[in-house]
This record gives C-alpha cells, sequence and structure tokens, in this order.
C-alpha cells in the first residue's frame, strides 16, 4: 500500500554522511508499508510526511472522519508545453507554460501547488485562481489543510501563506530536510545535522543529529535518532518514545499519533507519549484510494484519518482487523474486533461502514465494518469489481467477462467483454470493452455507447474524462457529463490523474 520513496533531500543527506565516513575510516496495488533492508530503515522514515487536520470522533462513527469525497481535480497535458488544471468535465481552469510539472494538492482539493520544469512555483485556488510564488525554486511542500506552501529557492527556505497571499524568507543556508504543519505555520528542518522549528515568525533550535518525520499543528515533532534507530518526540524536551523501531510506520492526519513495529507487534504513540502495544502481529492499513495521502505525486505514510483508531487492517494471513480505542493493560494491548476473510482484493467505502471483497474461490462479499463477522455473498465467479463512494453502486465482472450492477442486495447484467469499468455520475457506470469501446450504462436504461479507441478512462461523481488513440504519441482528450455530453478538449494531449 506504500510506495517507497528516497526524495533528493533524502539523498543528499545519506551522501553526504557516506562522505564523512570515508573521510574519517576510508558513510519505493497490493498497496501497504513494506519491509526493507535494514540500510534503508532511516530513509524510509525520513519520507517526507505532510499532515493535515480533522476531528476526533468515536468508533462506530467513523464517517466523519475521512477526507474530501472528490475533489475532481485533474492536468491536462497539451503537447505545446501547457498544462492545464481541469474541473467539472471541462477544461476552463488555469492553465500553466511548462514542459513538465509537479503537483500536489490540498486535502480538500481546493489548493493545488505546481512546480514546474522550468523552477516556477504556482499555487491554483478552487481552478480559478492563480497565485505566482516564486521563480528558481528547487522543491517544495504543501500544507494540506491550509494550502500554504514550503520552498527551498536556492539556499533560502521560505514559507508562503495562500491564504494571506505572502511569502516570506525563514532560513538561510543549507537545508536538508523540511516538512509543514497542516495549517502551514509550523515548519521543521534540518541544517548542519542541527534541526530547528519555525514558528510565529520564531526559528528555535530543538536538537543535533536527529532526523525529523512531522510536525503537527499544535507543535508535536518526532525525530530518529540516525545512529540507534530510536524514535524521540519533542514538545518541550526530547523524549523516548520507542528504542530500536523497525521500518514499518504510518501516522494520521494530525501527525501527533504515530503506529511502528518492532519486527513482531504494532506500538502506537499519542502526542508524543512513549509507545503502547496495539496488536501482537504485524499489521497494515486498509483505506478508501481517495484517503491516502500524496505528496507530489508520491504516496506519503500519512493517513486521511483523524485518529489511527478509525482505520481498518490486515495482516499477513489477510485478517480483517479493528483496533478499538480501548487499552487492556493486563492483556498490554487494545482490543481489536477481527473480520475472519482471506483475501488481497478488497475495497471499503468512503465513510468505512462497508467492506466489499473478493474470497480466494471467487466469490464478492460485503461487510458492516461494525459488527463482527458480517460478510455477506453477493455473487461467485468475480474476477473483478467496482464501487461508488458510497457503496450504494458496485460494479463487477465474472469470469466470462460479463457485467453486472449491484445495490448490495439485487443484481442485473449490464454488458459484455468487459475489459475496464468504472462507477460515475449519477450512479452510471462506465465501461470498456475488449474492443476499446466505451460505454455508459445508467440505471434502469441500455447502454449507450460513447466512443471506439478508448485508452484512458477516469470518472468522477460528477464529470468523466477519457482519451481516445488517434495513432499518434498523444490522444484526443475528451470531457464532459452525462447531461451536457462529452466534448474534444484537445485533439494532442495526455492526462495527468
Amino acid at each position: 500500500m506504500k510506495n517507497e520513496r528516497i526524495p533528493d533531500d533524502i539523498n543528499n543527506l545519506m551522501s553526504s554522511k557516506d562522505a564523512n565516513a570515508k573521510t574519517d575510516n576510508n558513510e519505493d496495488k497490493q498497496k501497504g508499508f513494506k519491509q526493507i533492508y535494514p540500510k534503508l530503515i532511516v530513509t524510509i522514515l525520513v519520507v517526507a510526511l505532510l499532515v493535515f487536520a480533522l476531528k476526533f470522533f468515536l468508533y462506530n462513527d467513523i464517517s466523519s472522519s475521512f477526507m474530501n469525497d472528490d475533489p475532481s481535480i485533474m492536468m491536462l497535458d497539451y503537447n505545446d508545453y501547457k498544462f492545464k488544471q481541469l474541473s467539472e468535465g471541462n477544461d476552463s481552469g488555469i492553465s500553466i507554460d511548462a514542459s513538465d510539472i509537479t503537483c500536489s494538492h490540498s486535502v480538500s482539493g481546493e489548493y493545488c501547488a505546481v512546480l514546474s520544469s522550468e523552477k516556477n512555483l504556482s499555487v491554483i485556488k478552487n481552478n480559478e485562481e492563480l497565485m505566482q510564488v516564486d521563480v528558481n525554486v528547487s522543491s517544495f511542500h504543501i500544507a494540506t489543510v491550509s494550502g500554504s506552501v514550503v520552498y527551498t529557492k536556492g539556499k533560502t527556505l521560505n514559507l508562503y501563506d495562500s491564504e494571506q497571499k505572502l511569502g516570506s524568507e525563514i532560513f538561510q543556508g543549507d537545508v536538508i530536510i523540511y516538512l509543514i504543519s497542516p495549517d502551514g505555520k509550523r515548519v521543521v528542518f534540518v541544517n548542519d545535522k542541527t534541526v530547528y522549528l519555525y514558528s510565529d515568525g520564531e526559528t528555535t533550535e530543538i536538537c543535533k543529529n536527529y532526523i525529523p518525520i512531522s510536525v503537527s499543528d499544535k507543535g508535536v515533532i518526532y525525530l530518529i535518532d540516525q545512529e540507534k534507530n530510536d524514535l524521540y518526540s519533542f514538545t518541550d524536551n526530547l523524549t523516548l518514545v520507542s528504542d530500536n523501531i523497525a521500518d514499518n510506520f504510518f501516522m494520521n492526519v494530525h501527525c501527533n499519533e504515530i503506529m511502528f513495529s518492532n519486527g513482531k507487534s504494532m506500538y502506537i504513540s499519542i502526542n508524543g507519549e512513549a509507545q503502547r502495544r496495539v496488536i501482537s502481529n504485524e499489521i497494515n492499513y486498509i483505506l478508501p484510494e481517495k484517503h491516502i495521502t500524496y505528496d507530489n505525486g508520491i504516496e506519503n505514510n500519512i493517513l486521511g484519518v483523524d485518529s489511527l483508531f478509525d482505520c481498518l487492517y490486515i495482516d499477513g494471513a489477510n485478517n480483517i482487523f479493528k483496533i478499538i480505542d480501548k487499552y487492556d493493560p493486563q492483556a498490554d494491548k487494545y482490543d481489536s474486533l477481527i473480520y475472519n476473510i482471506s483475501s488481497e482484493n478488497y475495497k471499503l467505502s468512503n465513510d468505512g461502514k462497508k467492506l466489499l471483497y473478493i474470497t480466494p474461490d471467487k466469490k464478492l462479499f460485503i461487510a458492516d465494518t461494525s459488527k463482527k463477522n458480517s460478510g455477506r455473498q453477493l455473487a461467485s465467479d468475480v474476477e473483478s469489481f467496482t464501487i461508488n463512494s458510497s457503496a450504494s453502486v458496485i460494479a463487477y465482472v465474472t469470469k466470462d467477462g460479463d457485467l453486472y450492477r449491484s445495490n448490495g442486495k439485487n443484481s442485473e447484467k449490464i454488458g459484455e467483454s468487459v475489459e475496464h469499468m468504472q462507477v460515475g455520475e449519477k450512479g452510471a457506470i462506465f465501461y470498456i470493452t475488449t474492443n476499446k469501446t466505451l460505454f455508459c450504462a445508467e440505471k434502469g436504461k441500455s447502454p449507450t455507447e460513447i466512443a471506439s479507441k478508448v485508452e484512458v478512462l477516469k470518472c468522477y461523481s460528477n464529470c468523466t474524462y477519457y482519451a481516445v488513440d488517434d495513432g499518434d504519441s498523444f490522444n484526443s482528450a475528451y470531457g464532459g457529463t452525462i447531461s451536457s455530453g462529452y466534448t474534444l478538449l484537445s485533439d494532442n494531449s495526455e492526462f495527468r490523474f
């Protein structure tokens, strides 16, 4: 579920460490966190963590915990070195002249930070307003709630407030690692092995020879000791959270909760406190794709939930767990609710209340996540399936290539020889057949052919995009809605999802 990544700033840090050692002694879907070689532990732990803020909620009410339902944002890459942010099926968004771009969005989709290959940094607000932040920018991170941006320019570290439209230089010097809080008001960074915190216009030295991995809105900082791989927290002073942690870790949107492994069990630290055991085996999280966070297009170790107790988890035997926020001192762990399934093919509704999965014998089940062992069979001989955000519309394909629509109780056949399908506007099912023909099947209506030679399909709740193969290196891009129809956006472009 996790993508392993080694950013340039971390590579620089490790290269510097190697160089120092030589002087002294002649120093990257099934998607989830991964086991890696020990020499990469520090690198993975330092993966840049952008964080968000939402409100706390109870175990049986996980619908309030998740992020935006559907920002409907994507980029159209024109062959004339221009990018345009799209929304609601058209290309009326903001254009950016560039030969290539790197994008990061705020959690709501309200803000989109874009760094061009020409090193120009911009922020787009609501697909309508373009803010030119700076030029000659090397790298950046976006505050995923406020949309503010921290970035490097030469040997300076800078902060841009996207709400106030104000930028300022916050540090001069070589910055190896830098992270921004969800509200964009705090920045933690490393210069010459010294960790600093910028807050309220002031920069304070925190410690030396540690690697920061997060900073929360309230100033809780988690750090790693490079030499021993120990986990520390900092509020007013350094506190040991756990010694010698393994490479498996992830955090909530506040970045005030971190769950990690010691190689055998999972532990959690909340608000910088010492570790407590969660469960006596290794587990991975399950989230709707929309609620997994990304930084510069690469998956983060940050989960789009208010609390780590709001997630579902899966172990190595594909058993599903719900960790209940109730610590049992006698058992030295938190209680857990287990769904005894065996599946690597599963999807969770955006509110976290419905879990659908295919068993090894190709049976499709639906389960209520608030009840133990509540799985109920919907179909058999199922090869693949997809759902809308609420899982009120389920589309699945059988081993014969037949496509069915289900509401979780009843099913009807709507297509044949289906290669790919998505649920889109108003619960309509869009699908591509093996001969590359795109159809739209609305509830209660016969499927309608939309286009042929379709190579790319992307459905949102309020619009649909697709690309047609014209026989050259670029495709013709179309967008629109069921009611308005689908119009040509460009005959020489590609989509960037």
